[in-house]
């Protein structure tokens, strides 16, 4: 937790619980330790990267979904 510095992550508008654990969607590249983030390399992979939306996609349908609601 020493790159959180508390009060500048939010999860729904609120500040992250440091005490708590979460789940956090990331690439392969990533979660493998990479870039410096060793921490990942020790957490379990929820859903393998086969079976994951390609980032791309995901983002562009959450766009879609907003602008389906009017909210973009």
């Amino acid at each position: 937790m020493s790159r959180i510095l508390p009060g500048s992550a939010l999860v729904g508008g609120i500040a992250l619980d440091l005490k708590r654990k979460y789940s956090v969607a990331t690439k392969t590249y990533i979660s493998e330790g990479k870039d410096g983030y060793e921490v990942f390399s020790q957490c379990p992979v929820l859903v393998p990267e086969e079976g994951g939306a390609v980032i791309p996609t995901a983002v562009r349908n959450h766009f879609r979904k907003l602008e389906i609601l009017h909210l973009l």
